[in-house]
C-alpha cells in the first residue's frame, strides 16, 4: 500500500509541475528597460549595478546609464541600484501582462572617502542657504589628521579658536567661534546634539580618535539655525560620520610621535551586502605623556555602524563609546614660574585623574514617502560615568562631611603645622615665649581639636539622556518646507567620596559620600523652516523655533548635608527664536546673502551659583531670589527656592555675506553685528575645578568680517587661506573685581567700552598643498594675535601674538607586498620651535597655557 501511495503522489506532483510550466509559458514575457542617471546633472551613470532581487539577477548599465532585463514574468518585483559616490536606490515594479516597459532612476550624490560633501536636510548649501559656513571634507581631513581631538582641526576655519590645555592637541581640548566659548556652539553628531544637557559644555576627550569615523564636518558661524531644533550663538557644528563604503575594507594604522605618543587603530568596512546590508567598525587606542610633566592620556574607542537599504528607506544603527583616563591641566603656569619651566605642572598628586566613559546609541531612519516628502525618525541614548580624583591639603574637615577631630598628640602633625588645629588665640601671640600649646584649643580632657587635614577626594557623575528627532520634508514645487521636533529626558547623579584622609577619624569609610544630589531635566523644541523660490534667483529663507526647558535640582541628605542645607529648585524656560533670510544669484558665480536672527539660552547649571562656590558645597545657596522653607511633622525637609536672579541670554544677530565660485577659485566674505543682553561673559579668572569664572554683562556686542578663498590654480597645486577680523566688547558691564584673593572681596568697576577676554581680535591662516602622483604635500602658516587675560584690558594681562608653521607629508604606495596601498604620513607641528601661549587668565598674577615645541608625528597604514 505504501508504495502504491507514492507511485500516485509523485503522478499528481509531475501533472502539476507540467500545468503550471504551460501557464509560465503561456504568459507574455516582458523586457524592463530602463536609464540610471545622476539627478543633478541629469547625466546618464554607465557601470552602475542593477539587481531584480526576487529573482537574483544582476546587471551593470551600459551606454550612459541603460539597462535591460529580458523574459521577466508578471509579478511584483524590487530593482536596487548602487553606484560609487550615489546614495543606494530601490524601487517596486509590477509587471502585468506588458512586453515592454521603460523605468528611468535618479540616484541622488553621496559622500565617499575623497569625494564632495553630502547635501542633505540640515546642511547650509552655497548660493541657496543665506549663512556663513564651512564644509570640511572626508578628503581634507584625512590629509592632515593624526591623533588630535576635533577641535584642533578646525583651527583653519575662519572665526574658529581651539586650544588644548596639556599644549600637545590630546587631553582636554576647548574651541571658541566669534569669542564665544563652546557652552555657546552647538554641536552635533548626525544632528544629534553632543553639548551636555546640565552644563552645556562639550566634552570632546570623551571621544577618543572620533575623526577616524567622521565623513564630513559643515561648521557654520552666527545664531544657528533651528533646523536642527536648538538654539545656539557662536555657530554650529554638525558632524557625519563614515558611510558604507562601496567594496569591502579593511585599514590598519600604528602612529607615534613626540611625548611619547602612542597610536593603534582597526577599522572594517564590509562594502554592500546582498545589497542591502552594510557594516563598518573601528578600535582606538592613543596614548601620550602629554607635553606639560604628569599631563599623560590613556584613551580608547570604538565605533560600530550597521546599515539596511530597504526600497524608499534606509535605518542605520551607530554604537560608539569612547573611554578616557587623563590627568588633566586645569591650571595655568604662573608667569613667575613658566620663564624658567614651560612644561611645569601646580599639580603633584601622582593619581590626579580624570577617569570618564562616554557611550552614544543612535538609530537613525530616513524614509522617502515619495518624489516630494520624506520622514526622518531618529532615537538615540547617551549614557556617562566616571570621576576625577584629587589630593586636597589642609582643608576643613567640615567641608568634607566630617566632624572636627580630637586627639591627644600634639604632634600629630608636627609642632610647625598649626593650620591643622583650631588656634582661636592665635590673635594674642605676642612675643616667641608664647608656647605651642597656648596656641591650640584644648578640651577639659586635654585633647586637641583637629579642624583640617590633607585628604583624597574623588567627584562621581553618572548622566543619562534619552532624544528623539523627527523631521518631515515636503517639496511645494516652488520651495522647500521643513517641520520637526526633537525632545529629550535627561538625569544626572552627582556625588562625592573621600577615599582617604590624613589620620581619617575610624568611623568614616572611604566609600561614605560627602555630598549628594541630582539633576534632571527635559526639553521640547517644535521649529518651521521653508526655503522659498521668490524667482529664479533669489531664495528666502523663513524659520521659527519654540523650545520649553525645564530643570529641577535636588540635593540629597548625606554626612553634614541636613535640613536646611538640602536646597531644591525647578525652573522652566520658554523661548521664541525667529529667523528670515534671502539668498540671491547675482550671476552664476556670484551670490549675494542677508539675514535677521534672534536666539535665547537658559543658564548652565554652575550658572546659577556663585563664581567659587557650587552645590557640592555645605551651607551654600543657589542664586535665587526667594527661598520656603519645607517642613513635615515640624521638622524642616529642605528649602525650595524660586525666582532665579540669572536671567536668560538673548541676541540680535545680523549677518550679510557674497559668495564667488569659478570652479578653481571660490571665495567668500561675511560681515556680521551681533547685540547680546545678559551675556554671561569670563571675567577672567578660574572655578576650583577649572571651569572660567562666568558674570553677567547688561550689554554685550560681538562684530566682525570673515574672508575665506580657495585657489587651485593647476592640477597639482591647492591654495587656500582665510582672515577674521572680531571685535568683541562691553557696551555696559559693572564687573565684581576681586581685590584680596585671600577673602576674594570684590569691588565694583565699570568696564563698559572694554573688549571681553580669551578671545584674539585678528586671527590668519594659508595652507599651500600639492599633490604629485602618490605624494601629497602640505604646509600651513597661523598667525593668532594678541588677547587679553582678564576684562581689564591692561597690557600687562595679555597673551603675546604668535605665528606657527606646520608640515605634512602623505605617500602612498600601490599593490605593494599584498596590499594595495600602504601609506606613509608625517607631520611637524610648530616647525621653526616658536614659544607660544595659547589661553590663560589673571588670578593675582598672569596664568598660561603653553603651547608644544617642534613635535613629530609618524603613521603607517595598510589599506586592503
Amino acid at each position: 500500500m505504501f508504495h502504491v501511495f507514492v507511485k500516485r503522489g509523485l503522478f499528481f506532483l509531475t501533472i502539476f509541475l507540467l500545468i503550471s510550466t504551460i501557464n509560465i509559458f503561456s504568459q507574455e514575457l516582458t523586457q524592463i528597460q530602463g536609464m540610471v542617471y545622476d539627478d543633478n546633472s541629469g547625466l546618464g551613470l554607465t557601470g552602475a549595478n542593477i539587481r531584480l532581487e526576487e529573482m537574483n539577477r544582476g546587471i551593470s548599465t551600459v551606454d550612459s546609464g541603460k539597462f535591460i532585463f529580458k523574459d521577466i514574468p508578471n509579478g511584483r518585483y524590487t530593482i536596487s541600484v548602487s553606484y560609487i559616490g550615489y546614495k543606494l536606490k530601490k524601487i517596486s515594479v509590477l509587471v502585468k501582462d506588458t512586453q515592454e516597459m521603460f523605468i528611468p532612476i535618479n540616484l541622488m550624490p553621496q559622500i565617499l572617502k575623497g569625494q564632495t560633501i553630502e547635501v542633505t536636510g540640515t546642511r547650509a548649501i552655497e548660493g541657496e542657504t543665506p549663512v556663513a559656513f564651512t564644509n570640511i571634507s572626508n578628503k581634507e581631513l584625512n590629509e592632515t589628521y593624526t591623533a588630535s581631538d576635533v577641535p584642533m582641526l578646525l583651527n583653519e576655519v575662519p572665526g574658529v579658536y581651539a586650544y588644548s590645555l596639556t599644549g600637545d592637541n590630546l587631553g582636554y581640548s576647548f574651541l571658541k567661534i566669534r569669542g564665544f566659548d563652546q557652552r555657546r556652539v552647538g554641536v552635533m553628531i548626525n544632528d544629534i546634539p553632543l553639548n551636555d544637557p546640565e552644563d552645556q559644555e562639550v566634552y570632546w576627550v570623551d571621544l577618543p580618535d572620533l575623526t577616524e569615523s567622521v565623513q564630513d564636518i559643515q561648521i557654520q558661524r552666527g545664531v544657528g539655525s533651528s533646523i536642527y531644533g536648538t538654539s545656539t550663538f557662536g555657530g554650529s557644528i554638525n558632524i557625519k560620520t563614515s558611510n558604507y563604503a562601496a567594496e569591502r575594507s579593511t585599514q590598519l594604522t600604528f602612529g607615534g610621535g613626540s611625548f611619547n605618543t602612542r597610536k593603534a587603530l582597526l577599522q572594517y568596512n564590509s562594502g554592500l551586502v546582498q545589497n542591502t546590508y552594510a557594516f563598518y567598525g573601528r578600535f582606538s587606542k592613543i596614548t601620550s605623556d602629554g607635553y606639560r610633566k604628569n599631563s599623560s592620556s590613556d584613551l580608547q574607542s570604538f565605533f560600530l555602524g550597521f546599515e539596511r537599504y530597504d526600497k524608499d528607506m534606509v535605518t542605520k544603527l551607530n554604537i560608539f563609546s569612547g573611554e578616557e583616563i587623563t590627568h588633566p591641566d586645569w591650571d595655568g603656569i604662573p608667569e613667575s614660574i613658566l620663564k624658567n619651566d614651560r612644561r611645569y605642572k601646580l599639580e603633584t598628586y601622582e593619581n590626579s585623574v580624570d577617569n570618564f566613559t562616554q557611550s552614544h546609541f543612535q538609530l537613525i531612519n530616513e524614509w522617502t514617502i515619495n518624489s516630494r516628502m520624506n520622514l526622518y525618525n531618529t532615537f538615540y541614548y547617551v549614557r556617562g560615568e566616571g570621576y576625577y580624583e584629587n589630593l586636597k591639603e589642609e582643608k576643613k574637615l567640615t567641608d568634607f562631611g566630617m566632624n572636627d577631630f580630637e586627639t591627644f598628640d600634639k604632634e600629630l602633625y608636627g609642632a610647625d603645622s598649626t593650620d591643622y588645629y583650631d588656634y582661636t588665640t592665635f590673635y594674642n601671640y605676642t612675643s616667641e615665649e608664647d608656647t605651642l600649646d597656648t596656641l591650640l584649643v584644648r578640651t577639659t580632657d586635654n585633647k586637641y581639636i583637629l579642624k583640617n587635614t590633607d585628604l583624597v577626594r574623588q567627584k562621581w557623575v553618572r548622566k543619562n539622556q534619552y532624544g528623539w528627532i523627527t523631521k518631515f520634508t515636503f517639496d511645494a514645487g516652488d520651495g522647500l518646507a521643513t517641520l520637526g521636533s526633537s525632545m529629550y529626558l535627561f538625569d544626572s547623579h552627582h556625588f562625592g567620596k573621600v577615599i582617604w584622609a590624613n589620620h581619617i577619624p575610624s568611623q568614616y569609610s572611604a566609600d561614605r559620600k560627602y555630598y549628594d544630589y541630582n539633576g534632571d531635566r527635559y526639553s521640547i523644541a517644535l521649529y518651521f523652516n521653508y526655503l522659498y523660490d521668490i524667482f529664479e534667483d533669489a531664495k528666502l529663507m523663513t524659520n521659527l523655533l519654540y523650545e520649553h526647558k525645564s530643570q529641577e535640582f535636588k540635593q540629597s541628605a548625606t554626612a553634614l548635608f541636613t535640613n536646611e542645607d538640602l536646597n531644591r529648585f525647578t525652573i522652566d524656560y520658554d523661548f521664541v527664536s525667529p529667523r528670515i533670510g534671502l539668498n540671491y544669484k547675482i550671476s552664476p558665480q556670484v551670490s549675494v546673502y542677508g539675514n535677521l536672527s534672534f536666539a535665547q539660552r537658559e543658564p548652565a547649571d554652575n550658572e546659577l551659583w556663585d563664581d567659587f562656590t557650587g552645590p557640592d558645597d555645605l551651607g551654600v545657596n543657589p542664586l535665587f531670589e526667594s527661598s520656603e522653607i519645607v517642613r513635615s511633622n515640624g521638622e524642616t525637609q529642605y528649602v525650595k527656592w524660586t525666582d532665579s536672579m540669572i536671567e536668560p541670554e538673548s541676541v540680535f544677530d545680523y549677518e550679510a555675506g557674497i559668495n564667488y565660485n569659478a570652479g578653481n577659485l571660490k571665495s567668500s566674505l561675511n560681515l556680521y553685528y551681533m547685540d547680546f543682553r545678559n551675556e554671561i561673559v569670563p571675567l577672567g579668572s578660574l572655578h576650583n575645578d577649572g571651569y572660567p569664572v562666568k558674570g553677567n554683562a547688561e550689554q554685550t556686542v560681538h562684530m566682525g568680517a570673515e574672508f575665506d578663498l580657495k585657489y587651485k590654480p593647476i592640477n597639482y597645486l591647492q591654495l587656500s587661506g582665510n582672515f577674521s577680523y572680531s571685535n568683541n566688547y562691553f557696551k555696559e558691564f559693572i564687573q565684581k573685581e576681586i581685590i584680596d584673593w585671600d577673602t576674594y572681596e570684590y569691588q565694583d568697576k565699570d568696564l563698559s567700552g572694554n573688549k571681553i577676554a580669551g578671545f584674539p581680535e585678528l586671527m590668519g591662516n594659508l595652507r599651500i598643498t600639492n599633490y604629485w602622483n602618490n605624494l601629497t604635500s602640505s604646509i600651513s602658516l597661523r598667525y593668532v594675535g594678541k588677547q587679553y587675560l582678564d576684562n581689564s584690558e591692561r597690557e600687562d594681562r595679555t597673551i603675546n601674538a604668535f605665528n606657527l608653521v606646520n608640515l605634512s607629508l602623505d605617500y602612498r604606495l600601490k599593490d605593494l607586498f599584498y596590499f594595495p596601498e600602504i601609506r606613509f604620513m608625517v607631520t611637524i607641528n610648530n616647525l621653526f620651535d616658536t614659544t607660544y601661549e595659547t589661553a590663560g587668565y589673571y588670578y593675582s598674577e598672569n596664568y598660561y597655557y603653553p603651547g608644544a615645541e617642534r613635535n613629530y608625528y609618524f603613521g603607517l597604514t595598510f589599506n586592503w
